[in-house]
């Protein structure tokens, strides 16, 4: 035998490195369930996708859709839901860069991107790796790897105002190695401002009947609390290592009447800091002083 024929027999046995789906293909073997979801997916990625993107997967979304209106007699399902964003912060960016950035992501491309600085009031340069993108209900986060620092550096969508994918190896970024289950457990830290870049213990008592505000609080969802009863029927919520945005901050001034920042001091010291400062601005101490 051959040894062609033999080299031919092991590549006819091996398998496909890669699976296609023709746009031709039908859903017949999706559970309705399955269409509904593709179609609350639809809903979102209207708003938060490239067009172009969601213009290669069309055919999906309508499959789903034409076997909603077969087996469940549904009509017009897509007009039935409706994801709002913020309009401004969404839009606030050229299409071709917005497909840009997904493309670097995609590929694991450096990027350029012009980006306008709110702090500084000008527009800077910054060449670096996509790391992540971060969808939230009010504005869409774009997390580069930051080489100066090797950590990361993040920038809002609507303030990038140009976005390119860098072609000259001589002009690639040195590259930052992160853990990406990390930044998954810590994405505050790299999302958002933050009192401390510390994780700190934290200790808040709260009155029996009110314990929902600590439990059931987006803002402490994942971290691990514990709890015991003491005095006067309050309880002491412990949450160890909590990553302390201004979020959580203003969190707890507006719940200062009902949640006291028992530890850590530096914390509380802040919240009573704010207060004092929001009483100061409507002349508060100054008609106790009068009086």
């Amino acid at each position: 035998r051959r040894s062609s024929d033999l080299g031919l027999r092991a590549e006819i046995h091996k398998k496909p490195k890669t699976y296609y789906l023709p746009a031709s293909a039908n859903m017949d073997k999706t559970d309705s369930s399955t269409a509904m979801l593709l179609l609350l997916a639809e809903s979102f990625l209207k708003k938060v996708a490239p067009k172009d993107l969601l213009e290669n997967a069309k055919w999906l979304f309508d499959g789903a859709n034409n076997q909603l209106e077969v087996e469940k007699k549904i009509n017009n399902w897509r007009k039935r839901i409706y994801f709002k964003p913020l309009k401004a912060e969404f839009e606030d960016i050229k299409p071709e860069d917005e497909l840009t950035i997904y493309q670097a992501l995609q590929q694991d491309e450096p990027l350029k991107i012009i980006y306008h600085s709110q702090q500084h009031d000008e527009e800077r340069e910054y060449r670096a790796y996509p790391v992540k993108i971060v969808i939230e209900p009010h504005c869409r986060l774009l997390i580069l790897e930051n080489p100066k620092h090797k950590d990361t550096m993040t920038f809002l969508f609507h303030r990038i105002k140009h976005a390119e994918i860098i072609k000259n190896f001589n002009e690639f970024p040195d590259r930052v190695r992160l853990n990406l289950d990390k930044i998954e457990k810590e994405l505050p830290k790299h999302t958002e401002s933050m009192f401390s870049r510390q994780p700190l213990d934290l200790k808040l008592h709260i009155a029996e009947h009110e314990r929902y505000l600590i439990e059931d609080a987006p803002i402490f969802a994942n971290y691990e609390k514990s709890q015991v009863s003491i005095e006067d029927d309050e309880v002491e919520f412990s949450i160890s290592k909590v990553f302390v945005s201004y979020s959580v901050l203003n969190y707890l001034i507006a719940h200062a009447d009902l949640i006291y920042v028992a530890e850590p001091e530096e914390l509380r010291d802040r919240v009573v800091e704010q207060l004092e400062s929001g009483l100061n601005r409507y002349g508060y101490f100054e008609e106790s002083e009068d009086e």
